[in-house]
């Protein structure tokens, strides 16, 4: 795993999937604890498209991608 310090390039029109192996979300030193079967607020922060935020399910480690709810 790397931090990509540029972002995750995404032009418009475009998509991205984020998931395990692949892409992924990782909180470092979460203020709280992360249950699984929880949720937790965030916000992706969009160089041109501003702020969206967003509800991310929590799965324990190894599980499937976890989905955003919008």
């Amino acid at each position: 795993m790397r931090e990509l310090v540029d972002g995750l390039p995404l032009p418009a029109g475009t998509t991205a999937e984020l998931k395990p192996g692949g892409h992924h979300l990782m909180f470092i030193q979460p203020t709280r604890a992360l249950p699984a079967g929880g949720q937790v607020d965030a916000t992706l922060v969009f160089e041109r498209a501003g702020r969206m935020p967003v509800v991310f399910e929590v799965r324990p480690l190894g599980a499937a991608g976890a989905r955003p709810h919008y």
